[in-house]
């Protein structure tokens, strides 16, 4: 309610204004409600993304320790297989023909080298050393 005092005609007048505001245009909105389930469901919906992308970043940490262990056995059979298949001290690695082989080296010859693993973690993972 507004009140003002008016002078007309040499006289004062008090005038009390009022005005019911489901009448006036604009004076009711549905804004603040709309706004707040606005921010309702967004918030939600970031609960959610938050919610799935840690899930899944704990279900790639899951796969990559099962993809470690599975390599670090597969090493380690693969370091047995080498070991069971290297020459030991005071062997060496001898060629056979095969029995129909026109090859005329004898069976007895004896190679100079044994072929290592490339690279740094083949020999790593078989044990190899150069040279030796």
């Amino acid at each position: 309610m507004r009140t003002a005092d008016v002078g007309i005609a040499q006289r004062r007048w008090r005038l009390d204004l009022a005005a019911d505001p489901r009448e006036l245009p604009g004076a009711y909105t549905d804004r603040p409600l709309v706004s707040g389930a606005a921010g309702v469901l967004l918030s939600v919906l970031v609960a959610i993304l938050v919610h799935v992308l840690g899930s899944r970043r704990a279900k790639a940490m899951e796969l990559v320790e099962e993809a470690t262990r599975d390599l670090r056995q597969a090493g380690a059979a693969a370091h047995d297989l080498a070991a069971r298949l290297a020459p030991g001290p005071g062997r060496s690695a001898r060629r056979r023909p095969a029995a129909n082989s026109r090859d005329s080296t004898p069976a007895t010859t004896k190679f100079t080298t044994w072929t290592q693993p490339a690279g740094p973690s083949a020999r790593e993972l078989t044990g190899w050393r150069i040279g030796s």
